[in-house]
This record gives C-alpha cells, sequence and structure tokens, in this order.
C-alpha cells in the first residue's frame, strides 16, 4: 500500500461527504423554517408547477366565493324591499275593496284615495331609492348584471341578472293612474292590484330562486377551495415527522464526516515522522 501526500483521496472523498450533508442539512432547515417542502424551484421542479397553478386556482376560487356572498347580500336588500312593496300592494287592494261598497260615498271614497296615493307615491320612492353599493335595483329599464361566480370567463362562471325583471316602479308594474276616488274607479283598482301582486310574487320567486342557487354555488366554491388547498398541501407542504428525522440523521453524518475528514488530515501528517 503506498503512501502519498499531494493527493489525499480519503479527505477529497469526506469533503465531498461533507458537502452534500451541509446541503441537505441547510435545505432541511429551510423546509422546516418555512413548513414547506418546495421551498425553491429547484426542490421539485414539476411540483412547484402544479403548486403554483393551484394556488391560481385556490385564491381565484376563494374571490368567486366572495363575489358570490356579496351578490346574495344585493338579493337579499333586493328581497327585503319586494317584501316592503308586498305589503304596500296588500294595503292597496284594502283600501279599494273598501272603497268599492256602496255603504260609503264619495266623502269617504276621498280619504281613501289620500291614502292609497300616498302608497303610490311611497312605492316609486321605494324603487327609485333601493340600491346596493350605487347600483339602483328596482327602477332599471333595461340592461344586466353580471355576477362572476366561477373561475374561468365563460357561461358557467358567469350568472347574469336581467334588471327589468326587478322593476317595480308604479308604471312597471301597472299601478299608474289608479283611483280610488270613485265606486268604479275602486272596481278597476281592484283588478290593478292583483295584477300587480301576481308581478310581486313573480319577481320574488325569481329572486329567491337565484339566492338558493347562489347559496349552492357557495357550497360548491367552499368545497372546491377545500379540496385543492388540501391537494396543494400534500405537495408543497413539509412532512415534520420525516424532516425533523432527516435532520437529525443529517446532523449525525456531518458530524461523523467532519470526523473521517480530520482522521484524513492526520494521516497526512505522519509522512513528517517518516522524514525525521
Amino acid at each position: 500500500m503506498s503512501f502519498v501526500i499531494n493527493t489525499n483521496v480519503s479527505a477529497m472523498e469526506s469533503l465531498r461527504h461533507l458537502n452534500g450533508c451541509n446541503l441537505r442539512y441547510n435545505r432541511t432547515i429551510q423546509q422546516l423554517a418555512s413548513g414547506r417542502r418546495i421551498v425553491t424551484s429547484a426542490d421539485d421542479p414539476a411540483g412547484i408547477a402544479i403548486a403554483e397553478k393551484m394556488k391560481k386556482d385556490i385564491k381565484s376560487t376563494y374571490q368567486a366565493l366572495g363575489n358570490t356572498n356579496i351578490a346574495i347580500s344585493m338579493l337579499q336588500v333586493l328581497d327585503g324591499a319586494q317584501n316592503t312593496l308586498s305589503e304596500y300592494l296588500i294595503r292597496l287592494k284594502e283600501l279599494s275593496i273598501q272603497s268599492a261598497t256602496d255603504t260609503i260615498h264619495d266623502r269617504e271614497r276621498g280619504a281613501i284615495d289620500v291614502e292609497t296615493q300616498a302608497i303610490l307615491k311611497d312605492i316609486d320612492r321605494l324603487a327609485n331609492g333601493t340600491e346596493f353599493n350605487g347600483t339602483k335595483l328596482l327602477n332599471r329599464l333595461g340592461g344586466t348584471m353580471d355576477i362572476q361566480i366561477g373561475i374561468n370567463h365563460d357561461s358557467m362562471g358567469r350568472k347574469t341578472l336581467n334588471m327589468r325583471d326587478f322593476n317595480t316602479t308604479v308604471g312597471a308594474i301597472g299601478l299608474s293612474g289608479m283611483s280610488n276616488k270613485t265606486r268604479d274607479g275602486a272596481h278597476l283598482a281592484i283588478n290593478i292590484v292583483d295584477d300587480a301582486i301576481v308581478k310581486i310574487n313573480s319577481a320574488r320567486a325569481h329572486v329567491g330562486g337565484l339566492m338558493n342557487a347562489l347559496e349552492m354555488t357557495k357550497n360548491k366554491l367552499t368545497v372546491t377551495a377545500e379540496n385543492a388547498s388540501d391537494s396543494k398541501g400534500r405537495i408543497q407542504d413539509a412532512d415534520f415527522a420525516r424532516k425533523t428525522s432527516n435532520l437529525a440523521r443529517d446532523g449525525i453524518l456531518k458530524q461523523t464526516t467532519i470526523s473521517s475528514l480530520l482522521n484524513a488530515n492526520t494521516r497526512s501528517s505522519l509522512a513528517l515522522k517518516l522524514i525525521g
């Protein structure tokens, strides 16, 4: 067996192992500190590509969920206004029936019509004043409102509301010119109010259906985000039990490799004894 000093192969091998051990040790420390298995793209190029795409989808899904919650709040405002409108119409029906009987005279009908006209003004005031975040809800003659409830730009990702369906001004629901001043006017008003009630009930049913549909969408988005987050975590998050075990292993290997490197360097110094 030869004894050389210019090329210390044992020291070179020990140093190579030490460098590899240090790299693994430091990477494990970074992973434990961040809680992620993939800290840099070098850790898992394919994994980080998948995880980042899932991260985009998760954040987009939560934003769509936020949009859906806001839309539900808007529809709740709309439903509340329609509920008040229904109460107005029921009262108008009572007044019309009261005015239609011959047991009262035009003088009493005049008093009834004062309340009738006041309610009609309140209906218009309600329709023109109901808004959500600056958007009028009950007096639109046309136009649509798009609600982004998905993460893609397609018909599945949007729900479009036809705002004309929610127009509840006096003119829109057919109450223009209504009067309870006379018996004949009251007879006509009964049918007019009945038609208006049918329109409002239909609009409220439409709003209720939209709210239920958005609640279902909300639940679907929540489950989708949860499942995607779980999948992303399996790809990107660190397994602490495994990483702490690796850290302990690499710590021991690091110490033993240092000892081996010291021994390899010490062997080269034995050449001095041969000279002396």
